[in-house]
């Protein structure tokens, strides 16, 4: 019967805007239905293999997670900021480090003990310093490394996600864990009707859009790692922080990658061309 509405439909109909609208929203199911394994049912179901990966994703970020947490996301902002500012270094050439060197607190205090210079003096050659600084760093390869720092903050927001509230869903377990470090050992999932999580699969949809993490990325993190441990930069760190997010990129794209959730949020909402 439904193939015969299609089909009649298709004769009669197939111009029409709410024609257009099905045959889009048939399309998307039928991708989904391709999925091995599935993570979504026709009749609106997430699976427990959805839960699953997800779940694989927040173990495979803890490193990850910890490490923003001693650094560049750490609750003192002054150790905070002390990270921000290493890396922002990295990105500055000899000469702007030594402009910046000089427009600290310390070298005005030096200036002023010395009397060498009116306070007047000090702060017009400050300013000059300052306009000098500011176009120094208006150049392709600062500008690229400030887009690299963006999207730092992005994975950031990844790593911060709530994973814990939105496996609660699958597994009441998690319900005593959400907001914190700590999650569930053992879960148990088990299938959940997607109109129930719609929100909470939108916000993830919209980490998980904007989130990069792509080798320059990961170099960013490695950089960090061994800022942390005070070592150089070597092989190791490389070596283990790239397995970290070869693991979660697998899982992105091959179990539940953002493609995938938009489309059955599309399916939810009945709108295939929902952004």
């Amino acid at each position: 019967l439904e193939l015969l509405q299609g089909f009649l439909e298709s004769l009669f109909a197939s111009s029409s805007p709410e024609y257009q609208k099905k045959r889009q929203l048939r399309t998307i199911a039928q991708e989904l239905k391709l999925l091995d394994p599935p993570i979504y049912t026709p009749e609106g179901m997430l699976l427990p293999s959805f839960a699953a990966a997800l779940y694989q994703i927040y173990q495979f970020l803890e490193p990850v997670r910890s490490l923003f947490s001693d650094t560049v996301a750490n609750t003192d902002r002054r150790i905070a900021e002390r990270y921000r500012e290493y890396l922002l270094e990295l990105a500055m050439t000899g000469e702007q480090r030594q402009i910046r060197k000089a427009l600290s607190f310390s070298v005005r205090a030096e200036d002023l003990v010395a009397g060498t210079k009116t306070p007047e003096q000090i702060i017009e050659e400050q300013e000059r310093r300052f306009a000098q600084f500011i176009k120094s760093l208006d150049t392709p390869g600062f500008n690229q490394a400030g887009i690299l720092l963006q999207k730092l903050e992005r994975l950031l927001d990844f790593c911060s996600f709530d994973f814990n509230n939105f496996l609660s869903y699958f597994d009441p377990a998690f319900t005593t864990h959400t907001g914190l470090e700590s999650s569930v050992t053992s879960p148990s999932f088990h299938a959940v009707e997607v109109a129930e999580v719609v929100p909470v699969l939108l916000d993830f949809y919209y980490v998980l859009s904007v989130t990069d993490i792509s080798a320059p990325v990961v170099d960013v993190v490695s950089i960090i790692e061994a800022k942390r441990e005070e070592i150089p930069l070597g092989d190791e760190i490389r070596s283990k922080t790239t397995r970290i997010f070869q693991a979660v990129s697998w899982l992105l794209s091959k179990r539940i990658s953002k493609e995938n959730i938009l489309a059955i949020i599309r399916l939810t909402k009945e709108d295939p061309s929902f952004e």
